[in-house]
């Protein structure tokens, strides 16, 4: 998948559905489930991810198999935001958080964060978003998982375009592209389409010259890490 080799990404999920299928082994379609919808979002194909990612969840609601969100949550979660599905969201984060945090797990603790704060960034809750974003950039420090930041830094962009903070906005964007070219890592397509209209936004509120300046001040930007 992250080397863009698609149909092949989505030849091994398929068979290993089939296999937990003649198997009678529901953790093993969740997963198998889970690894199509990633796949599928990862290509920009939204209708297949969430048909894929409901077939997960309902084997999911027998609550059997909460171990499973470690691997799978934040992918079917992320595919029910961009969905609009928000209800179905915030019952499935709500069931993950509880899960990662009885068994301590700041991995998924950290996932499932960065999905609630956008969750309430798209409800317009942006107080909500803001305080929860904050708590997943910290977890993800403490976990010591910089790759992590990447898309909590694409979430920051869009909470400062809600704010209308247009030169944060736009200089938080170019950092991340910059961190995501650095790091030769592949941008999501579907991420990458929602940015366009609050980017044009920008544009047209900051003019040429502000935005050019604030793009360069981002692209400077370097991770910690490499200090």
């Amino acid at each position: 998948m992250y080397l863009g080799r698609i149909s092949e990404a989505a030849s091994d999920p398929r068979q290993a559905l089939e296999v937990a299928r003649q198997a009678d082994y529901p953790p093993g379609e969740i997963l198998a489930l889970a690894q199509l919808s990633r796949t599928a979002h990862y290509a920009g194909d939204l209708a297949v991810a969430l048909d894929w990612a409901r077939q997960a969840q309902r084997i999911l609601a027998s609550g059997e198999y909460g171990w499973t969100m470690r691997f799978t949550g934040p992918f079917i979660i992320e595919v029910l935001l961009e969905s609009g599905d928000l209800t179905a969201a915030r019952r499935s984060l709500a069931d993950g958080l509880t899960w990662a945090r009885q068994t301590d797990n700041l991995w998924a603790q950290a996932s499932f964060m960065r999905l609630t704060a956008d969750l309430e960034l798209r409800a317009g809750n942006l107080a909500d978003a803001g305080r929860n974003l904050r708590e997943t950039i910290e977890t993800s420090l403490r976990v010591g998982s910089l790759a992590r930041l990447l898309p909590r830094l694409d979430l920051l962009g869009h909470l400062c375009a809600a704010r209308g903070q247009w030169t944060e906005a736009v200089a938080v964007w170019a950092a991340l592209q910059a961190w995501l070219e650095n790091e030769g890592t592949l941008d999501l397509p579907l991420r990458a389409q929602r940015r366009q209209d609050p980017l044009r936004q920008a544009a047209r509120e900051l003019g040429p010259g502000r935005t050019r300046t604030a793009q360069e001040r981002g692209a400077r930007y370097e991770p910690a890490s490499r200090h």
